[in-house]
Parts: structure tokens; sequence; C-alpha cells
């Protein structure tokens, strides 16, 4: 039975992005007790009550703007193509503002579109009034009401799964975004097959950064899966004590100076690059109107032609050189950054020759790394996926898989939680209490 719903719900949200060296996100992330309930729009849709939102690194550079001209790009197309879980959305609908971060959830359906109604049917796992789920939304939705920082979003019904009863809200909403993306690095970017019954032994991944949510999960992931896996962290005892967890193979303390001659099949890079800096300001002459109305400033000045040059990762190196199948993925890829920068089609076009050039610059470097591939370096997206979802619940609720919680913030201190995660040392997801 549908449950009497409020006409307003609580929601934390952004009229504009911060403005460039801003450190106090309040200046522009309000609290609101009359943001409008988000309906269901398509017959694909759920309205779900979020009980638990967690927060990625992704959310520190969204806020700023980063992303922006992409996924208001993205917005239009897809809502005229009715793709992604969009509706066919007015003008205002297709704003950047008001903009409510996060894209982990963990909640309970209150009302279902009529599709899912019917394929509920057929469905093992019905998705019913009342179940309780776990989800992932794509940053671009964040105006649509898929933004997690609010009481009530909606979200179309692929992009959750049911959640064990073995498992809590706040574990499971701390899982969605940081594992839907492991998961791509590994098995869409990586090649790695999870369900071969052969073990790869003799297969080694090198993940970087494996303190972060992308590099933990997957470092868990690629052990359970039969691989030697080695990874880099910072060199503090809470971050060496977390790495003593995955019982991995081997950890190396200094992550930019790897004293090793090991020679690596798969490269996992989940270092942010230097030119994401949280404190600039991501949107452009070219972005929408909306959100130039905060500060248009470029990022720092770059020769268009330097952004064309062949950007090879400092990790190339340990590439194993014997094999054509070795890749190297790389978790923060520069097209979103391009695309702020010179508007989405000048910036997709230099980005993705930036990538043809480093692949064919790679083909000659380290005595011919790379064989004739010219597809090793690869860049890895965040991808909805609720089968996948369903199987990493499966993993954290028989205990397989370890998501280490930081912290847990009610939801009046949500701006505690950004600056917890703008700060280092941060050992664990950031979860925030939305619902009790």
């Amino acid at each position: 039975m549908r449950p009497k719903l409020p006409k307003t719900i609580s929601a934390w949200q952004l009229m504009s992005f911060l403005p460039p060296g801003a450190a106090d996100i309040t200046s522009e992330l309000h609290f609101t007790r009359t943001r409008r309930m988000p309906n269901i729009t398509r017959p694909d849709q759920l309205l779900i009550k979020v009980k638990a939102a967690s927060l990625n690194p992704v959310d520190s550079l969204l806020v700023y703007g980063y992303g922006s001209s992409s996924f208001n790009l993205l917005r239009r197309f897809t809502s005229n193509y009715g793709c992604f879980g969009l509706p066919d959305a007015t003008t205002a609908e297709n704003a950047d503002f008001p903009f409510t971060p996060g894209r982990d959830f963990s909640g309970q359906i209150v009302d279902i579109g009529s599709e899912v109604a019917l394929s509920n049917l057929n469905r093992q796992n019905k998705l019913i009034i009342g179940t309780n789920v776990v989800g992932a939304t794509w940053p671009f939705l964040s105006t649509t009401g898929s933004g997690s920082l609010a009481e009530y979003i909606v979200c179309p019904a692929d992009y959750v799964a049911p959640l064990p009863s073995n498992v809590s809200f706040i574990s499971a909403a701390a899982l969605g975004y940081a594992g839907l993306t492991a998961w791509s690095a590994l098995v869409d970017a990586g090649g790695i097959d999870p369900v071969s019954k052969s073990s790869p032994s003799a297969c080694s991944i090198l993940i970087t950064g494996a303190t972060g949510g992308v590099g933990f999960i997957a470092a868990q992931l690629a052990k359970l899966w039969g691989w030697k896996v080695h990874v880099t962290c910072p060199s503090d005892k809470k971050a060496l004590d977390l790495m003593n967890v995955l019982q991995v193979d081997e950890i190396f303390p200094h992550p930019t100076n790897i004293q090793t001659t090991m020679k690596y099949d798969l490269i996992l890079d989940c270092i942010r690059p230097d030119y994401l800096n949280t404190t600039t300001s991501f949107t452009t002459s070219s972005s929408s109107s909306s959100s130039s109305s905060s500060s248009n400033t470029q990022l720092k000045q770059c020769h268009f032609i330097d952004h064309l040059l062949p950007q090879l990762p400092s990790m190339l190196t340990y590439l194993n050189t014997s094999s054509n199948r070795t890749r190297y993925i790389m978790l923060n890829p520069p097209l979103l950054y391009l695309n702020d920068y010179y508007g989405p089609f000048i910036g997709s076009g230099i980005a993705y020759s930036q990538l043809l050039y480093s692949n064919i610059a790679a083909l000659f470097s380290n005595n011919n790394v790379y064989n004739t591939n010219l597809n090793k370096i690869r860049w890895v997206f965040f991808k909805p996926n609720n089968k996948v979802l369903n199987y990493l619940l499966n993993l954290l609720s028989n205990k397989q898989l370890i998501i280490p919680v930081d912290t847990v913030y009610q939801f009046n201190h949500v701006p505690d939680a950004f600056h917890r995660l703008y700060t280092k040392g941060k050992r664990g997801k950031l979860v925030i209490e939305v619902n009790n």
C-alpha cells in the first residue's frame, strides 16, 4: 500500500557552484525544508525514501562545477530520447540548479512506476513498496530529483538492488558508486572475467591509491578472483593498517616511489591528478546561463597544443612488456576537465585525440611495451548496473567484501561531512544518516 507522502521534503542543495578558492561550502550549499517532492515521471522509475547516503571524492569536485558542461549536454540529449531514466525534461529540469549532491543511497521504496509493477510478475527479487534497496545514480541527474542528500529521490528500477537483511543501511550506502566503478575498471576496461573457472595465478595487478573507495574495493575483487594484488598507499599507520586488512600480496607505502622490478598485467591508477584542484572553478563561458552566474574563471591557462600532446602515465614503466593483453586503467581521465575548459565538442575531440596519441607514444616507449595494440591506456567511468550491484551486495552480505566507514554524520551535519571529504587522512567512506 502506498504510504501518505509529504508535498515538500528536506534536502541539501546549491543554487550556484562554489567560486574558485572558496573553502567554506556553506557559502553555496544550503539546507531547505521546502524542496518539492520528486515525482515518478516514467513507468520504469521508483520513488525511494532515503535512509542513508554517502559522499565520494567526485562530490568534492561537482560542487565547484566539475563536469557541468558535459552534464548539461547529457541531460538535454538523454531527455529527448528517454535515456538514463530521464523524462522529456523541461528547460527548468535541464538547468544546472538546484543541484543536490550525492550519488550513493540506501532506502525504502515508497512508490513504483507502472512498468516496474508489471516486471515484478517475472522478477525473483520483486521491487515493491516497502522493499529496502541500495543504489547509485549518474552525476548529471542531480538536478532531476536524483541527488541522494535529500529525504526522497527518484531513479530507474535498473539502478537499484534489494538490500540483504543482514546488511545495514549505513554499510550499503557506502557501496554503490565506488563498487560499480571498481567493477567497470576491472571488468569493462580491464578485461577481467570474474566468472572464469581457471585461476589466473600468474596474473598481477597494481592498484595505486588503494585507500580510496574504488581502489579498496577493486583490490578485494581482484584478490577474490585469484589475481596477485599489489597496492600503493600513504605511509601513515592508519593507511597501512587498512591495507593490511586486504591481505594483499604487496604494499608500497610511498606511491610515487615504488621499489620493485615487478611488471604488471593490469594497472589501475586511482590517484587524482594535480589539475583536479577542488578550489578551482570548472565553469567556462561555454557553460549554461545558470552556471555562468557563478564565477566563469577558467582553469589555469594552458596552451592548446599542450593538451594535444601525449600524456604518458607515470606508472607506465611497471606494465608487463610480454603480453598484448596488458592494460593501464585511468580512474581520472581528462575528458570532463577538458570539456569544461573548451566546451563539450572541442573538449571531447582534444581528450580522445590525447588518448590516441598517448597510446601511439606508448607503443614506441619502454622497449615496445604495447607490442601492436593501440588500446591499452583506457579510461573508466561509473556505470549503474543492478546485476553487478546485486553481486557486490551478496559479497558484502557473505562478508567477502569489506567497506570501511570513516565517519557517520547526521543529516543536519552534511557541511561537516564535506569538510572531512576535503581533508587528508580519511580512511573509509563518509556516510550521512538521512532518515532514522
